[in-house]
């Protein structure tokens, strides 16, 4: 049970990375004016 609790939160986290770096590389390609 513990293992798979620390296995979880390892695979959100790896995922909320993926989500953040999405969303500045969004945010850069929408927004390449400076400002």
């Amino acid at each position: 049970m513990r293992a798979d609790i620390l296995h979880l939160m390892k695979t959100m986290k790896k995922a909320a990375w993926r989500g953040w770096i999405h969303c500045l590389s969004w945010l850069r390609r929408h927004r390449a004016y400076p400002g």
